[in-house]
């Protein structure tokens, strides 16, 4: 006899296990950055003298100079010969010549001083620095004075380095030239070797001055674009064409 107290099971109600699969997912991981210590940060100077050197080729002379001050090592590196062959200042500060002084080198074949803006005192050279190039740098052919103020009376030409080859002066203010003489008198003896000159925009360039440098016996390459006086100097440049520049050969008057 079947039990009656049995209870069927209704229709759709069927008890069926599934095991449900929970889904695997990969662990969260979290990279916090801990603050280094002072010995694994890398400074400036932990560079080897290679790497600075290449870095410091890319300095402007006047930035280089300042390396003096910042610690021994760096001024050391920074003194390197090849370094101040031909350095430029593009800012000349007159405060630090003995510093620039102390850079240049005896192979020192060439010399820029200028000064981006207009005209200023405070970044012109002076008497004392331009008189010693020739016993620091005894192999200084080119010089460029650009953007300089003068005092005729401190500085002329001629003490100019003797063994020059180039002078190139530049938009220069030359303050208190005798009225009786030019500013260039005497260069053919203190710069006899002097091959190219350059004397651009300069507006105390007068007529005079060409007689200076007709005496020049080496000038091959004279330009005097952008004196405004120059004028003035036609007729003196026919007569000294007839008695100088026995050697010039390009002349740049616009």
């Amino acid at each position: 006899m079947e039990n009656s107290n049995k209870r069927p099971l209704e229709d759709g109600c069927q008890y069926l296990h599934t095991e449900t699969k929970k889904s695997k997912t990969s662990p969260i991981t979290k990279t916090i950055s801990l603050p280094k210590s002072s010995k694994d940060i890398v400074g400036f100077q932990d560079l080897s003298d290679d790497v600075i050197m290449y870095l410091f080729q890319y300095l402007s002379h006047d930035n280089l100079a300042k390396m003096a001050l910042v610690c021994p090592n760096l001024l050391r590196i920074s003194h390197d010969w090849t370094l101040w062959k031909k350095p430029k200042f593009e800012k000349f500060e007159k405060y630090m010549e003995d510093v620039y002084l102390s850079y240049l080198k005896e192979d020192t074949t060439e010399l820029s001083i200028t000064c981006n803006d207009a005209p200023s005192s405070d970044y012109s050279t002076t008497h004392t620095f331009l008189i010693q190039l020739e016993t620091k740098c005894p192999k200084l052919q080119h010089l460029t004075l650009k953007n300089q103020v003068f005092d005729a009376s401190e500085i002329s030409v001629k003490i100019l380095h003797r063994k020059l080859k180039t002078l190139t002066i530049d938009n220069t203010t030359i303050e208190n030239i005798p009225d009786s003489s030019s500013y260039l008198c005497g260069i053919n003896n203190a710069c006899p070797e002097l091959e190219r000159i350059i004397m651009t925009n300069n507006d105390w360039f007068l007529p005079n001055c060409l007689y200076a440098l007709a005496k020049l016996e080496r000038l091959n390459y004279l330009s005097l674009a952008g004196c405004k006086q120059f004028k003035d100097c036609i007729p003196y440049a026919s007569i000294t064409a007839i008695t100088g520049f026995k050697s010039l050969h390009v002349s740049n008057i616009n």
